[in-house]
């Protein structure tokens, strides 16, 4: 079995955590990142992180009950939202949430981002980036919500709470999905302005979709 470099996990979610600051994709103590070490062993932001200036002390290892196993800090009180993310997808190893301005906005009044008017979309996220029910911060309600729909995608939104994404390879594989949505939301709410926005034609999606297959970038979902 591969040995997990917690100490290089730890460095990657600092960088990550400064790159959504930096990016304007967090304010405040917005958003918490997360990385599987073990079967029931994760890294995870503790409450209240800034994550533009965390650190490695701000990083705590808990189990999937969110009982700390290492630091002297408390998780973040969404760690049962990452949890609920790798219950249903075996295949992942990191996931990161952040309220990226345009992507919220979507999120807020519940409209997927359209995942065939940029071809990279759909070979990126493989359709329609979608938006989870609404339940309140912090909550069970707000992690089991999202439980349905991350079981088919590496992306999705919350309605008005910003987004998750998940990763099979890495922490800045998740970071450019999410840089990603947010260039695409904030193109295509620029396009809208400009007239109506059309759909890529049918043939040429069925050419994105085998594109997307090529490189590997379907995953079997599995439920753990």
């Amino acid at each position: 079995m591969l040995k997990i470099n917690e100490d290089r996990i730890r460095a990657e979610m600092v960088e990550v955590g400064r790159r959504l600051h930096e990016y304007g994709m967090i304010a405040g103590y917005d958003g918490n990142i997360a990385a599987r070490v073990a079967q029931n062993s994760f890294l995870i932001t503790k409450a209240f992180s800034s994550l533009g200036y965390l650190t490695e002390h701000d990083i705590v290892k808990i189990d999937r009950e969110g009982n700390v196993l290492e630091g002297d800090c408390r998780p973040t009180g969404e760690f049962r939202l990452h949890m609920v993310a790798y219950r249903e997808r075996a295949d992942i190893v990191c996931t990161v949430h952040a309220h990226p301005m345009a992507v919220t906005a979507f999120a807020t009044v519940n409209e997927p981002i359209p995942g065939y008017v940029f071809p990279e979309v759909g070979i990126i996220f493989g359709g329609d980036i979608p938006v989870a029910p609404f339940g309140a911060p912090f909550t069970p309600e707000i992690a089991e919500s999202i439980a349905e729909l991350i079981r088919d995608h590496d992306a999705l939104m919350m309605a008005r709470h910003g987004a998750i994404v998940v990763s099979r390879s890495g922490l800045f594989d998740a970071y450019n999905k999410l840089e990603k949505m947010e260039l695409v939301a904030n193109t295509y709410l620029l396009a809208k302005q400009h007239g109506r926005v059309e759909s890529i034609p049918a043939d040429q999606i069925e050419i994105l979709k085998a594109l997307r297959t090529q490189r590997g970038l379907d995953h079997k979902p599995a439920r753990e």
